[in-house]
C-alpha cells in the first residue's frame, strides 16, 4: 500500500495514507483485501486483493496476480532498486528462509545460517548478506525474499510447496525464471542462470508500471 501511495504521487495525484482519518469528499479508497466491504463508507473505492478474498457483491477490485479472480491485475515494485542487483565478487556460505513454509533440517547444510524476521536488522544488512552468498534455501515458495536473492544473482533453492503456492502456480506467475531450483539435482542449472534474474525482473518493472497507469485510467473512468 505504501508503494502504491508513493507511486501515484509520483504521477501527480495526492495520495495518502489514511490511518482512521476522516474521508475527504471526491477520494477514491483503495482497501487491502483484510479489510471487508466499505467501513469508511466512501463513496468510491475499490479493493486491492494482494492474497485471496471475496469482494463484495457489486464491488470493484484488483488483483495482485492473475489466478485471484477476473479483476485488472495491479502489482507494484516491492524489491528496493538501489539493494538488489547482481553480485559480482566471490561466493561463500548458504542461508535458508522458512516463512511461511515448514523447516526440513535434514536439508539444511551444516552452518548454514537462517534469516529471520529479526536477525537482519536493517534491509541494506540483509542485503550485504543474500548477495554473497553460494546458494539460498527457501521452504516458502511465494515470498519475495526468494526475489531478492536471484535478483541479485543468488540461485535459490526452493524445498517444500506451500499448500497454496505449488511449483506450477509459482512458475504461472512468472515471477523468476531463472535461477531457481525445485530440487538439489535442479541447483547446478540454477547456478548456471541466476546472473539472468536481474534482466528478468527489469522487464517486470515495466509491467508494474504498466498495470499502475491502467489503475489510474480505470478509477477514473469508474468513479468520474
Amino acid at each position: 500500500m505504501h508503494v502504491l501511495r508513493d507511486e501515484l504521487r509520483n504521477r501527480g495525484y495526492p495520495a495518502h495514507m489514511t490511518y482512521g482519518s476522516p474521508i475527504q469528499p471526491g477520494e477514491i479508497v483503495v482497501y487491502p483485501e483484510i479489510v471487508a466491504g466499505n467501513p469508511e463508507r466512501a463513496e468510491r473505492y475499490v479493493h486491492w486483493l494482494l492474497n485471496y478474498a471475496d469482494v463484495p457483491e457489486g464491488g470493484r477490485a484488483f488483483a495482485w496476480e492473475s489466478g485471484m479472480g477476473d479483476w485488472p491485475l495491479l502489482t507494484v515494485d516491492i524489491i528496493e532498486q538501489g539493494l538488489w542487483t547482481p553480485f559480482e565478487g566471490p561466493r561463500g556460505g548458504v542461508g535458508y528462509w522458512v516463512g511461511k513454509g515448514t523447516a526440513d533440517m535434514s536439508q539444511v547444510p551444516d552452518g548454514a545460517v537462517e534469516v529471520t524476521r529479526s536477525n537482519f536488522l536493517t534491509r541494506v544488512e540483509l542485503a550485504n548478506f543474500l548477495r554473497t552468498l553460494d546458494y539460498f534455501i527457501s521452504f516458502d515458495p511465494f515470498s519475495a525474499i526468494n526475489i531478492e536473492a536471484a535478483v541479485s544473482g543468488t540461485p535459490v533453492l526452493i524445498l517444500g510447496e506451500h499448500p497454496r503456492w505449488s511449483r506450477d502456480k509459482f512458475e504461472e506467475h512468472d515471477w523468476i525464471r531463472h535461477g531457481v531450483a525445485w530440487s538439489w539435482g535442479e541447483l547446478g542449472k540454477a547456478r548456471e542462470e541466476a546472473h539472468l534474474a536481474f534482466h528478468d525482473y527489469q522487464h517486470k518493472r515495466r509491467q508494474f508500471t504498466q498495470r499502475i497507469d491502467r489503475f489510474v485510467t480505470l478509477t477514473q473512468e469508474w468513479f468520474a
